[in-house]
């Protein structure tokens, strides 16, 4: 992002990515330090037996000590959100499965177990499955570029620095960067489309397929 977004030359850009890359490993090893020592404890005070709040709780002290004492660094920042959201997403995915999971085979299968906020009605469990995604990334995107468009000064400072870069400012066409971005991208949406295509070829050919065994048989 730096070496994309930020103003200058590369020999200014180089020591920032080396510096923000050397901070994020020893923030990471750090944690880990800390969470596996309060893990090793807790272990031998319950005799070696885990219980279900002790990585709850190794992950708290190691969440304080590492990141919750750095607020204004950006790194540290950047790693908690990332973080987050990845536990809300497990979240997410934990309401809409059943509270009692049983695989293809009828078989109990305890690992699957989920919160089952929405047992009690399939369709809408289906339903958030299907479009929970879209609604998440559409009202995401929306938000930020509210923000970015009426309260800038409260959007994360890299963040606010590639929405001016790429909504705001000038492209700096042919910028190398700007020609990488749209190749990627449009390599991207090339994919998909293929991708669905084909899909929905297979899918279509395998229907015709089975129509014309079941009318052989």
């Amino acid at each position: 992002m730096i070496l994309l977004f930020r103003s200058g030359p590369l020999t200014q850009k180089l020591p920032l990515v080396l510096k923000a890359t050397r901070q994020h490993a020893r923030n990471l090893a750090y944690f880990a330090l800390v969470y596996k020592s309060t893990m090793l404890l807790l272990s031998r005070i319950n005799a070696g037996k885990v219980y279900t709040q002790d990585p709850f709780l190794a992950g708290l002290l190691g969440g304080y000590v590492v990141f919750g004492r750095r607020i204004n660094s950006p790194v540290a920042q950047q790693i908690v959100i990332y973080v987050f959201a990845r536990v809300c997403l497990a979240a997410a995915k934990l309401a809409v499965q059943p509270h009692i999971a049983i695989g293809e085979n009828g078989v109990y299968m305890p690992a699957r177990n989920g919160w089952g906020l929405l047992d009690r009605w399939p369709d809408t469990r289906e339903a958030v499955r299907d479009y929970g995604w879209v609604a998440f990334a559409s009202l995401s995107w929306a938000c930020v570029m509210w923000l970015f468009k009426w309260h800038p000064d409260v959007v994360q400072p890299s963040l606010r620095s590639s929405m001016n870069y790429m909504c705001v400012g000038t492209l700096p066409f042919p910028s190398p960067f700007f020609i990488f971005l749209v190749f990627a991208c449009t390599r991207q949406m090339r994919r998909s489309s293929w991708s669905d295509t084909w899909g929905t070829f297979a899918d279509k050919k395998f229907t015709v397929t089975s129509n014309q065994i079941i009318g052989t048989v």
